[in-house]
């Protein structure tokens, strides 16, 4: 089977209630329509095309690259506007005034409508056993958008909260494994194999690997691993400790599900396999479970103990004193996720699925538990 051929086969829509925001004229509202490009390219280039600087563009959560998505972005201090902006694969239209800017807690759900392509007969067969089990509920797991597109920001979160900046640089850097690009391959395998000659590495990163060339251009004035890490955007660097937080607790629902149900079942991901049950009658006695994320403040600290010995974590490195922003703090989340408006046709060996999912859910892992053996 194909999945994302291209980006009109994953439609994906943001679901918010603007009724509840306060009416006023600080922020201007747009709905955008964005197809093939991620949220944070598209802000870069809205920022451009209108003269304003994209520290004004707020968003309540980020959508891929290989997709068609609808999600709002909120204006600060916009006042010569127009309804409606095209700028060929992104097209805003404007929706109304507000006192406020967009949060992620704004988010209610998201729609999915999802082409899967090219499905044989055994996949097929597959689906439709597993349909009968995951109509209602299916175990939440990250999935790989999480882990990045090369599937090592869990790796450079666990560094740096282990304060092991060098490393951490080092695998942002020189990991190729699941770079797509030839010039990058080329460019991060030349440096993995001869760390430390930064400027040879500099003249060989391409352009567009711009927060790489920033740390480069640094490291080859100064080694200081710790100040290289300026270069990369706060935004990124959150992302890297909240994907080792994701990848803690993927590890903490599998090994329950291993101990309590066996290892029959499971999904695979590119960071490894995590484990999921097929009775529907005992996946639906967990539906008001939780576990919580792993963070400093976290009431319950045993549950994450034998996780943390085998990862050799302690306690006081989830606490940033002299970052903040990235300091790991506790939160739950439901170990189940409950789909809703489930709807899917096949013919042709084509599948067309629609569904939506409370935010924070990810709809390549559904498909995952839908196909999985």
């Amino acid at each position: 089977m194909k999945i994302k051929e291209k980006p009109e086969d994953f439609v994906v829509k943001e679901i918010i209630d603007l009724d509840k925001k306060k009416e006023g004229e600080t922020f201007r509202y747009f709905l955008m329509r964005k197809r093939n490009i991620n949220t944070i390219n598209a802000i870069k280039i809205i920022a451009r095309k209108l003269h304003i600087s994209k520290r004004k563009i707020y968003f309540a959560g980020e959508k891929d690259k290989n997709t068609i998505s609808e999600q709002y972005i909120a204006i600060r201090n916009f006042n010569d506007f127009k309804d409606e902006y095209n700028f060929g694969n992104i097209y805003l239209k404007y929706v109304g005034s507000y006192d406020e800017p967009l949060k992620i807690s704004d988010i209610k759900y998201n729609y999915f409508r999802i082409t899967i392509r090219e499905l044989s007969n055994e996949e097929i067969n597959i689906f439709n056993k597993n349909i009968e089990i995951f109509d209602k509920y299916y175990f939440n797991y990250f999935d790989d958008q999480r882990f990045g597109n090369r599937g090592n920001n869990y790796i450079i979160g666990k560094y740096i909260i282990k304060r092991d900046y060098e490393n951490a640089i080092k695998v942002f850097l020189t990991d190729y494994e699941n770079e797509k690009n030839k010039d990058a391959i080329r460019a991060r395998k030349f440096l993995y194999e001869n760390w430390g000659k930064f400027k040879e590495a500099l003249k060989m990163f391409p352009n567009y690997l711009d927060v790489e060339r920033s740390i480069l251009n640094y490291l080859s004035k100064e080694e200081n691993y710790k100040r290289a890490l300026k270069y990369i955007p706060k935004r990124l660097l959150k992302m890297f400790v909240h994907s080792y937080q994701s990848y803690l607790w993927n590890k903490l629902l599998s090994n329950y599900i291993k101990n309590n149900y066996g290892e029959e079942y499971f999904i695979e991901t590119k960071i490894g396999k995590f484990y999921i049950i097929k009775d529907k009658k005992e996946i639906e006695k967990l539906k008001d479970m939780k576990f919580p994320l792993l963070g400093y403040d976290i009431k319950d600290n045993n549950i994450y103990k034998d996780i943390l010995r085998e990862e050799r974590i302690d306690y006081e490195e989830l606490k940033f004193e002299d970052k903040p922003s990235l300091t790991l703090l506790s939160t739950e989340r439901d170990i189940l996720s409950e789909i809703k408006n489930l709807e899917y046709n096949i013919n042709n060996n084509i599948m067309i699925i629609s569904f939506i999912l409370d935010k924070g859910s990810f709809a390549t892992m559904y498909i995952k538990h839908l196909f999985s053996k």
